[in-house]
Order: structure tokens, then sequence, then C-alpha cells
């Protein structure tokens, strides 16, 4: 809404900004939204086959693999069982 202030001899208008919006952290904001993206991606990966490798996601998904380790240490209820190429994920619920 605008603002307006009138005195004798002239008077002021203020117009707001409607697009506007209030200093964020951007930075931040745009980490959590990618962190967000890599994970829904990589449970979906996952999902469709748990023998996945790292290497591989890394390839699907266009990012390095430390990305991908990166990103699997913040998923809590993702975990490998087994060792090496003998096992595979295990989606937690």
């Amino acid at each position: 809404m605008p603002k307006f202030m009138a005195e004798h001899r002239d008077f002021l208008l203020t117009l707001y900004n409607l697009n506007y919006v209030e200093e964020k952290n951007v930075a931040q904001d745009v980490a959590q939204e990618k962190t967000s993206k890599y994970e829904a991606q990589i449970l979906a990966l996952v999902k469709s086959n748990d023998k996945v490798t790292r290497q591989e996601m890394a390839q699907k998904l266009g990012v390095s693999k430390k990305t991908i380790e990166r990103e699997i240490k913040k998923i809590t209820e993702l975990s490998y069982v087994g060792r090496g190429y003998s096992g595979h994920w295990k989606i937690i619920n």
C-alpha cells in the first residue's frame, strides 16, 4: 500500500516495492535446496537399484563421487549393508 504524507507546502508519496523480499541468506537457501534435490535423487536411484555404486550415482546425477559421498552422510535413512561389491543399500524407514 502506498503511504501519503502531506504538509503545508509539499507532500510525500512512498511506494513500496511489492517484489522486495526481506534479506535472506541466499547461499544457505540454495545449498539446502540442492541438498534436498540430491537427497531425493539418491534415494530414487537406490530404490530402483539397491546395488548402485557411488560412482554410478555420481555419473547419473552429473556430480563428483565426493559430492555423492558427502550427501550420503547427510541421509540418515540410508545405510550400506555388507562390503564392497557384495553389499547393497538399505533404506531405513
